[in-house]
């Protein structure tokens, strides 16, 4: 029966993760510093959940602007 309920969980746990790749739904998050790279708010942001992507915007000439987006 225990084996059952794992078989049930792994699906409902497989079922989450595609939903949440493909939820249009983005966070936005500002005031982030200028030096902050996208890895480094993806292992910020992981301490906290699963992250599916992250962008920080940059202008015409490559500099952050202290915005991004994460899913």
């Amino acid at each position: 029966m225990a084996k059952c309920t794992d078989t049930n969980r792994n699906k409902s746990m497989q079922q989450k993760i595609l939903q949440q790749e493909h939820d249009p739904t983005n966070l936005y998050i500002a005031n982030l510093p200028m030096t902050m790279a996208e890895t480094d708010l993806e292992a910020m942001l992981s301490l906290y959940g699963n992250v599916i992507s992250t962008r920080i915007l940059k202008d015409s000439n490559g500099t952050p602007r202290g915005v991004g987006f994460a899913r």
